[in-house]
């Protein structure tokens, strides 16, 4: 994505502060992305529903299974964007595989077999594969906002690696002077 483009120059350049301003804006800029897709979706729902000549317990399941996913759209479109076009891109590369790893093994899958085995409703079976997209963007905002995920991976004109922490704020120029 742009946002993964412009975070990895940014951050290979050294200019942490100018990338917290970015991780600002394309915060507010996902989460609003996020709200109106899902508002949208809602929105269109029963139009939609109402192309198609299907039974009523069919257009009752297709309403509740969309606004699961009018709710979790929100969540998808800033968690995704955020973790990978700011986390991913800005040189964290394994916090975004060990997070979706521990939410997938931990929580997605365990919660959807307990909710089929006590034959709960589709829709919350449904609701607990997707519970994910609305969980981690609470891990993305603390891991965001912390600003440790910024990491020059880039080399220096010699080839040397410029592994600088811009958590700490420094670049190479500042730690060797």
């Amino acid at each position: 994505s742009a946002v993964g483009v412009i975070t990895s120059k940014t951050v290979g350049a050294g200019l942490y502060e100018k990338e917290k301003e970015y991780a600002y804006t394309v915060q507010i800029l996902f989460l609003g992305v996020g709200l109106l897709t899902g508002l949208v979706a809602h929105l269109v729902r029963d139009p939609f529903i109402s192309l198609y000549g299907i039974s009523s317990q069919a257009q009752t399941y297709s309403r509740q299974f969309i606004n699961v996913l009018s709710i979790t759209m929100i969540g998808s479109c800033y968690q995704a964007a955020a973790l990978f076009g700011l986390v991913k891109s800005g040189g964290d590369i394994s916090f975004v595989f060990k997070n979706d790893t521990i939410f997938v093994f931990l929580v997605v899958i365990p919660s959807a077999i307990i909710a089929y085995l006590l034959k709960a409703p589709a829709w919350v079976t449904f609701a607990c594969l997707k519970c994910d997209q609305i969980l981690k963007c609470f891990v993305a905002v603390v891991k965001i906002n912390r600003f440790n995920w910024m990491k020059n991976l880039t080399r220096d004109k010699d080839g040397k690696e410029n592994v600088a922490v811009a958590a700490a704020g420094e670049t190479e120029e500042q730690s060797e002077g």
